[in-house]
């Protein structure tokens, strides 16, 4: 039977594992999230003050609605990055998302759509040749 809590297991405290099997992974990982923090930085966002309001706009969240306060995370996260002066205006065009990736606008394009549809990523206000994205607010 798999447990649910891990102080539930029988080798609790005690766990075992392979070394070897261990490293190659966490070594494939690690690459990964390099070349992933380098994409995002290269969009224009700063991954450790969005990290950083992350974490703290899901803390008051999550604070108040203990205390019977529930508050749009949106506007909590707004006033957070407001009072730490920190820059959440990412903006990602078709342009510099195809550089990015290296890839014809249209690909650019559709990707974005992409993107789009799966909310991670929000139409700025206005059009045209100056529509820009950014980074959808964290969900609950």
């Amino acid at each position: 039977m798999n447990k649910a809590w891990i102080h539930d297991r029988a080798e609790w405290p005690r766990f075992t594992w392979d070394d070897a099997a261990l490293t190659s992974v966490l070594a494939g990982v690690r690459h990964l999230q390099g070349r992933h923090l380098g994409s995002v930085e290269a969009l224009g966002f700063d991954v450790r003050a969005e990290t950083n309001i992350a974490a703290l706009t899901d803390e008051v969240v999550r604070s108040s609605a203990i205390e019977g306060e529930h508050l749009d995370p949106g506007e909590v996260r707004s006033s957070i990055a407001r009072r730490l002066g920190i820059d959440t205006t990412g903006h990602l065009t078709t342009l510099k998302y195809a550089k990015l990736a290296k890839c014809s606008t249209d690909t650019a394009l559709r990707d974005i759509r992409d993107l789009l549809a799966r909310a991670i990523i929000v139409r700025n206000p206005g059009g045209g040749r100056s529509t820009s994205y950014r980074l959808a607010a964290p969900r609950n």
